[in-house]
């Protein structure tokens, strides 16, 4: 019996109105479908709520309780960068290795976007090449092979270009998932099972039509469609695919919040480079995470230097 690839996808930046909304996927093959990654990793990966003092361990968990933590940003990258490059690099070197679709030249065409920023920006080079070798190694002990992580990275004048097609906000996340979807299947190979777990996306409880457009080639069955979680099976296709959409997934599921980790790794890179950049323009200007309401601060601050650099509120601000 093949085994599955077990794969998570999350987001962040959903709710802002400043910088860029983001995407991420994680996926692990697990030698027996009921492993749980953390029991068989736990040598070097932890809960936050697992932590020790002096632990060496990286976290992987619901990036809010990472970013909540006094060493947020430090334990973010040093998760993300263990498990991607396990190196120093640029930012523009690591988008060019996971993130997908039109992400990097979206990103380019940003005034704030520095694609030559080093990596890493918080954490210590010396524990991240160590944290990887560690990785590695737990990893074949256990018999888990981590195949990858992908990003879609969709900044503002996209989000609102996405807008003006297709009217709701939660279209536009929609499109990120299907990509997602489509790259994950395309990239993992073999016919091992594809058995994916994916936050429940805006409290909605209906995704067969968004799993239609994304699997043309398929009959997508659905299993159930529950305020507890959404499952469908895919019928017609190359191996065994099933997709959960499931509230709160980053807590049960480590590809999610593995996933959930990359998504707030990247948005808050991304808040630090967009802040840095309206800072040289604009003085005193206090930073913001781009939410409503402090949102509307930031924004009015800087509409005088928008107006100096020619750059339009469809460029800035998103209208959802």
């Amino acid at each position: 019996m093949a085994m599955p690839w077990v794969i998570g996808l999350d987001e962040a930046g959903y709710g802002p109105n400043l910088g860029p909304l983001v995407q991420a996927a994680s996926a692990v093959w697990v030698p027996q479908p009921t492993d749980c990654v953390w029991q068989k990793l736990a040598s070097v990966v932890a809960k936050v709520a697992d932590a020790r003092r002096g632990d060496a361990r990286i976290w992987v968990d619901d990036s809010k309780k990472v970013h909540a933590h006094p060493q947020g940003d430090e334990r973010l990258e040093r998760t993300v960068l263990t498990l991607t490059t396990g190196q120093a690099t640029t930012w523009e070197q690591w988008l060019g290795r996971h993130a997908i679709g039109d992400s990097l030249a979206d990103l380019r065409g940003e005034s704030w976007f520095d694609g030559a920023f080093d990596l890493p920006w918080a954490a210590s080079t010396s524990e991240i090449a160590a944290g990887h070798a560690a990785f590695v190694d737990a990893c074949a002990t256990a018999g888990i092979q981590l195949g990858g992580i992908w990003a879609v990275i969709t900044p503002t004048p996209r989000f609102n270009a996405w807008l003006d097609q297709d009217t709701s906000k939660g279209a536009v996340l929609a499109r990120g998932v299907m990509a997602l979807l489509q790259a994950t299947r395309q990239a993992i190979p073999g016919e091992d099972a594809l058995e994916y777990a994916i936050d429940k996306q805006g409290g909605r409880h209906f995704y067969a039509p968004m799993l239609q457009t994304a699997f043309p080639d398929a009959w997508v069955t659905p299993i159930s469609e529950r305020a507890s979680g959404s499952r469908y099976r895919l019928d017609g296709v190359e191996r065994t695919i099933h997709l959960n959409f499931e509230p709160k997934a980053d807590g049960h599921h480590w590809t999610v919040a593995l996933a959930s980790m990359v998504c707030k790794y990247l948005r808050e890179l991304s808040m630090h480079q967009f802040n840095r950049f309206w800072q040289s323009h604009v003085s005193p200007l206090t930073v913001t995470a781009g939410y409503p309401v402090d949102a509307k601060r930031f924004y009015a601050q800087i509409q005088p230097a928008m107006a100096r650099l020619g750059l339009s509120e469809a460029q800035v601000w998103r209208r959802k």
